[in-house]
């Protein structure tokens, strides 16, 4: 027999002015039936749809979940909020968005359109807000969240489900609040959750709900959504949703100093140091679009540091980081070697989204290749560490954070191809028993995704050079690359071209004067290319080989790998070989299923 939640259904009848005697004559029951309601929870399911009925809402409503069911349903809604410790987190932690250091500001006008958003009177709504990594997208919501959380509504981040949730997940967490805001952070890696959730979603009637995508790029994975036949299609397609590209949080010199000072004075508080706030020369620098680069460069200063470019901000902070690995290990005195070790290890676990228990990471830290030699009560050791300083709520490990550092570090500890593929192969490889090993595999992965490289015959060297560096990810089965040395005699050259460039997902583009002067590339090529990009998401990394006029074409807006000062064919080998791995670490990070691009 089902349950009546008692108080729930008090709380109603309250709000409703009604006594019990006035609920009893409304439903056409005794007084005692709604006693017995209220008081014991029994219900005879007759008697229950008259008490609905005459209170205005559904039964569902009134029928008291499963404590399980009640438990699952509210974890899966969280905002990403937890204090910092000095004791247990290094300080490139405070950059991330869950400890919230420095003050939320300047985002004001993009809170008050999701506020007004929210007070619209259509019942449900969903947005995709895209933009690059470190521009400050996840701490835009955690705000919004907060404010809406005070506002009455439930509000946060959509937590990964259990493996044993039921089918109808999704349709009894939209149906268990009034007013539901729902984010989903890394929405282009969760196409299938976001169809379970966007079909219920569809369904709602009496309930206002709105749904938030997270991702890089609006592109592949909102189209395959939006042309998904059924509900979640004709949803995406109305008037209930959009995409909007997140901008630059701060772009005049003043905002950018203003942040400066902000995250200055922020991190100074926290780790007890004197304040510096004079903002160094260059935050009218490109790179500073970004404002997690603003907080590196304050944190930096505040740690008596001064570093200079891109590059320079992401090693110190890193450099922070495996200083504090070091010295957990050498507390819990490991040795020296492991010590050093546990940067990789975290490069692992960064790249594979992180462990969700002791088993998972030892089976990853067993396959870390600087840790192939070691026993596994050693392995255990270093992952209690790494939970010891990593750990979360949802994770037993967590990966290394901001995204734009785990990127950062994933490609320190893949400094050539041999590497990066060691490091694939260990974030790839099933944690999970060998017996469990047997069960067919999810059919959302094992695509391949297709790199298309662009080029100009007389540049066919790059193009060779490029093959070899590329060549550990379509050994593993992670890439088709496709250039158009793969069209076999006697075929139709311009079909096959046409194939690769529609089903392209990243596209490399070796630019020179030869590329830009070629009336076939610019004609035939770059068009569907640009149109993939801004309709598919089409991945576009461009390399500069030698000096033209790239600034003065439509791909100047696309961020090449190396600058327009710095190209291949001026650079020493050494040079030339770390733009080309460089490359390699961008398409790889791309993959679907590391999860690493958001």
């Amino acid at each position: 027999m089902s349950r009546v939640n008692g108080p729930e259904l008090r709380r109603l009848r309250n709000a409703r002015g009604m006594r019990q005697v006035d609920l009893a004559e409304a439903a056409g029951v005794s007084v005692d039936t709604v006693k017995g309601y209220e008081q014991s929870g029994n219900a005879n399911p007759f008697h229950l749809d008259a008490v609905a009925g005459a209170l205005g809402c559904r039964i569902e409503d009134l029928i008291d979940e499963p404590a399980v069911a009640r438990d699952v349903l509210e974890g899966l809604v969280r905002i990403p909020q937890k204090p910092w410790s000095s004791d247990r987190s290094p300080a490139g932690a405070l950059l991330r968005a869950d400890h919230g250091i420095v003050p939320f500001h300047a985002r004001e006008k993009e809170l008050r359109s999701i506020a007004s958003w929210c007070d619209e009177k259509r019942v449900i709504g969903v947005r995709a807000y895209a933009a690059a990594g470190g521009m400050g997208k996840t701490r835009l919501l955690v705000e919004a969240c907060r404010r809406l959380e005070e506002a009455g509504w439930q509000a946060g981040f959509l937590q990964e489900p259990p493996n044993d949730a039921p089918d109808e997940l999704y349709s009894r967490l939209v149906a268990k609040w009034e007013r539901l805001f729902l984010v989903v952070d890394y929405a282009e890696h969760r196409a299938e959750e976001l169809k379970g959730l966007l079909e219920a979603v569809y369904a709602v009637t009496d309930r206002v709900v709105r749904v938030v995508c997270l991702a890089r790029m609006a592109g592949g994975w909102w189209t395959l959504l939006r042309d998904t036949p059924g509900d979640v299609g004709n949803l995406l397609r109305g008037p209930a949703a959009e995409k909007i590209a997140l901008g630059a949080l701060a772009t005049t010199l003043d905002e950018r100093e203003a942040t400066y000072e902000k995250a200055a004075l922020a991190f100074a508080k926290t780790l007890g140091q004197p304040p510096r706030v004079r903002p160094p020369q260059d935050l009218d620098a490109r790179h500073f679009d970004r404002v997690l680069l603003i907080h590196m460069m304050a944190l930096a200063a505040t740690q008596g540091v001064q570093v200079q470019d891109e590059d320079g901000l992401l090693d110190y902070v890193l450099s922070r980081e495996r200083r504090f690995w070091r010295e957990r290990a050498a507390l819990e005195n490991l040795p020296e070697l492991v010590g050093e070790a546990l940067s990789q290890a975290m490069a692992v676990l960064t790249f594979s989204k992180g462990a969700r228990d002791a088993g998972e990471a030892i089976a990853r830290l067993r396959q870390t290749p600087s840790l192939k030699s070691q026993d596994d009560v050693t392995l255990a050791r270093v992952a209690r560490v790494l939970h010891e300083t990593s750990s979360g709520e949802d994770l037993w490990i967590e990966p290394v954070a901001p995204d734009l550092l785990g990127e950062h570090l994933v490609q320190m500890e893949s400094p050539d191809p041999a590497a990066l593929d060691a490091l694939l192969s260990a974030a790839t490889i099933d944690p999970r028993p060998e017996e469990a090993q047997n069960e067919p595999p999810p059919q959302a992965g094992g695509k391949l995704m297709p790199v298309f490289v662009s080029y100009s015959h007389r540049d066919k060297k790059w193009l060779d050079r490029l093959q070899v560096h590329l060549r550990p990810l379509v050994r593993n089965s992670d890439i088709d690359l496709w250039d158009d040395t793969r069209i076999r005699p006697g075929a139709d050259w311009k079909a096959e071209i046409d194939r690769a460039l529609e089903g392209a997902s990243v596209a490399v583009l070796l630019v020179s004067a030869d590329f830009l002067a070629s009336d076939f590339i610019q004609d035939e090529e770059l068009p569907v290319l640009l149109k993939a990009a801004d309709m598919r998401g089409t991945n576009i990394i461009p390399v500069i080989l030698g000096h033209c006029l790239y600034a003065e074409s439509p791909l100047s807006h696309f961020q090449a790998i190396n600058t327009l000062n710095k190209p291949l064919d001026n650079l020493p080998r050494a040079g030339r070989e770390k733009a080309l791995k460089d490359l390699a670490r961008a398409i790889a990070v791309r993959l679907p299923a590391n999860g690493q691009e958001r």
